[in-house]
């Protein structure tokens, strides 16, 4: 909080004159000037606190919510929660005048609360027009390109050059378009039929959109989603073109920095690639070889489960275990569906943790235990999972 008051709050407060004629200066050993954590104006105050921590806000009713770099945010803090809920429950008062702002730069894919409410919101992109034909467009990073020495970007349409000195024009008559659609899931028919439809009745934009039809598609039915709003460093008139092409270049070389290209220039998750091991030839390299899947052994005597969660997936293992800690895997396998979803845990997850093993020498059964290692991903929802399952740790 101290550092965000200096380096932000203050910073701001001092280079806008109509801030300066509002807000209250800090005033030693005064109830009625400004803090570091509050800050005073005419008719009210702003109130800094830390997603760390649920006291910040105690004892507070506020109108307007404001969290940044909610990526970072813990999904449960402590007894109190999702931070963010917590904060939204002290603006019950204010009925349905209470608004909630999240900005955020995004974080990992898959574990990104930035990027779970933008794809739930109606996700508001920038289009501009083309300086040349008109048509209006997202200004992508794919069609990035280096002609003569200066970074320029192509007309969908037209094929036109855009050059950085036609980013202030197009910007000022830019709007934002609602692209969100419904998602089609090729696995539940049902669910999917309604998706067409209602995709259908409320179609999502093109990528080129017309002059002429821009105002139509600006005012399309948002099926009362939340406003979210993605930009990137390529739309923004305070970032230079030739330094995305010299930091791109710097990635592709292998000295620049992939993880901070896609959060900071891009403003997209990044997706981590991580090379694994081959567990036959480790488990060959362990002096005993155990299997990978099969019956039970009939020396076993008690079955524990393990569930690993990553970013889209839950990996998973059964061992049979017997006298003087031998053991033994006799199944293992992926949910290979988003962990984030809740079905997943309550259909996928609860069906496994109900299946049952069985050996030459072994009755059927289901495991005596099961554990679940959060390793930082989707706390919340295995925390939900665990409550009433005395089993499954």
């Amino acid at each position: 909080v101290q550092a965000y008051s200096t380096l932000k709050w203050d910073a701001n407060v001092d280079a806008s004159p109509r801030w300066r004629s509002k807000v209250l200066q800090r005033r030693a050993r005064s109830a009625e000037g400004s803090t570091t954590r509050r800050k005073r104006f005419r008719g009210g105050s702003v109130e800094l606190a830390t997603a760390g921590s649920s006291k910040g806000l105690q004892m507070r009713t506020i109108g307007y919510l404001v969290c940044e770099e909610v990526a970072q945010y813990e999904f449960a803090v402590g007894e109190g929660g999702d931070p963010i809920k917590a904060a939204q429950g002290r603006g019950t008062t204010f009925g349905d005048d209470f608004k909630t702002v999240l900005c955020s730069t995004p974080g990992f894919h898959g574990r990104c609360r930035i990027t779970q409410e933008y794809e739930r919101s109606d996700r508001r992109r920038w289009f501009v027009p083309c300086p040349h034909c008109g048509d209006y467009q997202v200004i992508s990073f794919d069609t990035l390109d280096e002609y003569e020495g200066r970074p320029v970007f192509s007309c969908l349409e037209c094929g036109g050059i855009f050059e950085e000195a036609h980013k202030k024009r197009m910007n000022a008559r830019g709007v934002w378009v609602p692209t969100f659609a419904h998602e089609v899931d090729p696995k539940d028919p049902e669910k999917a039929a309604l998706a067409e439809a209602a995709n259908k009745a409320n179609p999502a934009p093109p990528d080129v959109i017309p002059a002429a039809e821009i105002e139509h598609w600006r005012a399309r039915d948002c099926e009362g989603r939340a406003r979210g709003y993605h930009l990137w460093q390529g739309q923004s008139n305070m970032a230079s073109w030739s330094r995305i092409l010299s930091l791109w270049k710097e990635v592709q070389a292998g000295t620049g920095d992939p993880i901070e290209f896609s959060q900071k220039v891009l403003g997209i998750p990044h997706r981590e690639v991580v090379d694994r091991p081959d567990w036959e030839k480790l488990y060959e390299a362990r002096g005993q070889l155990y299997p990978a899947q099969g019956p039970v052994p009939s020396w076993a005597g008690m079955l524990t489960g393990a569930i690993d969660c990553q970013a889209n997936r839950l990996e998973w293992a059964v061992y049979a275990w017997g006298r003087g800690g031998v053991g033994a895997r006799i199944a293992s396998g992926v949910i290979a569906k988003d962990p984030s979803d809740p079905t997943v845990w309550k259909e996928d997850v609860h069906n496994l943790t109900e299946m049952e093993f069985s050996g030459p020498a072994f009755m059927a059964r289901r495991c005596d235990y099961w554990g679940i290692d959060l390793g930082g991903w989707h706390t919340q929802m295995v925390y939900q999972f665990c409550m009433g399952r005395p089993t499954v740790l």
